[in-house]
Formats: structure tokens, C-alpha cells, sequence
């Protein structure tokens, strides 16, 4: 779950620390990366970065695209035998816009 619209966006967690972003009922990036890692004490931590596309190449700023980033940080335990997170959710948007032409 995501942010106060309360989006959902299914992801894979890969053996190799990379994320897979699958469906979502948010708006759709236009791509997106991401990895997470699990530290000696437990602590997870996954970084996802979406970027969006936004604009109309007629209008005043023309297409451009920008950057989401969100960090999500919590601890893990075991559920019967599923592994359970919980933590929260850090957003960071980057402003480096790219104009397109």
C-alpha cells in the first residue's frame, strides 16, 4: 500500500536484491527500478525509483519526465512459515526534469 490515495502495486522481490515492478492500480510509470537488501539485524530495506511522463509537446513546458523515489524501511518476522514486513514508507521526488522534444 502506498500513500494517502492508498495505491497498490504488486512487486518480486529477486534472489539478486533486484525489485520487479508488476500492476498497480496508481498511475502508470512510464518505467521503474528498484533494489532491496536485509541488514544482519533483520532490518529490510527496499529503494524504488518510478518515472513518470507528463505534458503535451504543444503547451508551455512541453513532455517532460520526472523521477519517484521511495524508500521503504522495516523489520522482518516469521508468520507461521511466511516472512512478514513491517516498517514505513520515505518519499523523495526528484525535480531533475527531462524535457522532451
Amino acid at each position: 500500500m502506498e500513500d494517502q490515495e492508498s495505491c497498490t502495486t504488486e512487486i518480486f522481490l529477486g534472489k539478486d536484491g533486484e525489485v520487479s515492478v508488476w500492476e498497480t492500480n496508481g498511475p502508470p510509470p512510464v518505467r521503474s527500478s528498484g533494489t532491496w537488501s536485509v541488514s544482519d539485524d533483520d532490518i529490510f530495506q527496499m529503494n524504488i525509483v518510478r518515472t513518470y511522463g507528463s505534458g503535451q509537446d504543444s503547451r508551455d513546458v512541453g513532455e517532460f519526465e520526472f523521477d519517484v523515489s521511495r524508500t521503504f524501511i522495516g523489520s522482518l518476522s516469521l508468520i507461521g512459515e511466511e516472512i512478514g514486513i513491517e516498517g514505513s514508507m520515505h518519499l523523495m521526488v526528484s525535480y531533475d526534469y527531462l524535457y522532451l522534444q
